[in-house]
């Protein structure tokens, strides 16, 4: 027996101090272990060691989700093929009561790294990484500095601003995340992904062009609008001739006032062409649904139609010799109604 428990004493010694400390935390109780040596005890096997690299990721994620927490956000870790986005961060509204699926993205950084001459922190990343996160809104990098113990925000959109066009971007950290932050994001969120539902749902059916990804849409005459462009006529009045509106951030979809600003047109936005393009899809548009009914094929990424040009098309049709009486024509305008949502 004596030598038995002996035996179980001698195995107990060669366990590491922390274990069985009740009183100590995690990060405490790690701190006592040799992250550069191997464990090789016959009670174990050789073991893989723990990077200091993962513990100090692990670490950082741990400091943003204990921020991104209720009543603002839920978050979730990205594990399954994240393609370099470590967290999901939802908003909430409601004093957390509602989740929204309004969702960006965060790569998360965590180091002892010191400061630059500047007073901020900087890493690399990869032109694929920023344009990932780009195409997510609201989207952005976080760093957390261990030594400091702060967390510091850099938008996505903020990195692209001062991108060269090289294989990698510098992201530089210089703000603080605080609750003024936190806010500030949150609001974000909502304001730009409620602007892309509103445009998707709305009854004129505001589209993105597809090459500038400038939103628009057009009024009863025809005549295309650029949103930037309406946003900023009114508040500021009529835009200079030789000048444009350009998006602060970036981000083409951020069409609030604050984010709007006139810069010299260098590339002026063909606008004549592009009108000429909108007005001949909108009257392929009935001409289909007057020629092929129900089967028509529609072009579904511009706005409706104005009202005098279904009048012109139908007048032009009689005056070559096309006929149609009462109750067809009310038909066909139930039609054009429908799957165009044209005012008649």
């Amino acid at each position: 027996m004596v030598k038995l428990l002996q035996s179980k004493f001698k195995i107990y010694r060669q366990l590491p101090v922390w274990i069985g400390a009740r009183e100590s935390s995690s990060v405490n109780a790690f701190s006592r272990c040799d992250l550069t040596a191997s464990l090789d005890n016959p009670r174990y096997g050789n073991l893989p060691r723990r990077s200091i690299e993962h513990v100090n990721s692990d670490l950082g994620v741990r400091k943003f989700c204990e921020l991104f927490t209720d009543p603002w956000f839920v978050v979730r870790e990205e594990s399954k093929n994240d393609y370099g986005v470590d967290l999901v961060i939802e908003a909430l509204v409601d004093n957390g009561r509602y989740p929204t699926n309004i969702r960006c993205h965060a790569q998360i950084k965590s180091s002892n790294k010191k400061k630059n001459k500047d007073g901020s922190f900087s890493y690399s990343v990869a032109a694929s990484n920023l344009n990932y996160l780009l195409n997510s809104p609201n989207s952005f990098y976080g760093f957390y500095s261990i030594g400091e113990d702060k967390l510091y925000y850099c938008s996505a959109e903020n990195v692209y601003r001062n991108y060269r066009g090289r294989k990698n971007a510098t992201v530089r950290f210089t703000k603080i995340l605080n609750s003024d932050l936190l806010k500030d994001i949150h609001s974000r969120m909502l304001d730009i992904s409620l602007s892309i539902r509103d445009l998707l749902l709305s009854p004129d059916k505001r589209r993105l062009l597809n090459e500038h990804e400038f939103v628009y849409t057009t009024n009863e005459d025809g005549k295309v609008l650029l949103m930037h462009n309406v946003v900023w006529e009114s508040a500021h009045g009529e835009i200079p001739e030789g000048y444009e509106v350009y998006h602060i951030n970036g981000n083409f979809l951020d069409n609030r006032r604050a984010n709007l600003a006139l810069k010299e047109a260098e590339h002026p936005f063909p606008i004549e062409e592009f009108q000429i393009e909108v007005s001949n899809t909108q009257m392929y548009n009935i001409l289909s649904i007057i020629l092929e009914g129900d089967n028509a094929y529609l072009v579904e990424d511009v706005p409706p139609p104005p009202k005098k040009m279904f009048t012109n098309i139908v007048n032009s049709l009689i005056n070559q010799g096309w006929s149609i009486n009462p109750k067809t024509l009310s038909e066909l305008q139930k039609k054009m109604k429908k799957r165009l949502k044209l005012q008649i």
